[in-house]
């Protein structure tokens, strides 16, 4: 199973380290952040908490 795995592993893993894939990846994780920031705003815009009954 190892020997099996191993090649498309290496070729993924050498694919994630090169230089120009860093930039993708960047990319990525920084659209990822921004969309899960809108998700929250909208969700506090769209639902806000209720406010406590005093």
């Amino acid at each position: 199973m190892r020997l099996i795995l191993g090649a498309p592993m290496a070729v993924i893993t050498a694919a994630l380290v090169s230089p120009r894939a860093s930039g993708i990846l960047g990319v990525i994780y920084a659209i990822a952040v921004a969309v899960w920031w809108i998700r929250q705003l909208w969700t506090r815009i769209l639902r806000p908490h209720p406010r406590p009954i005093t």
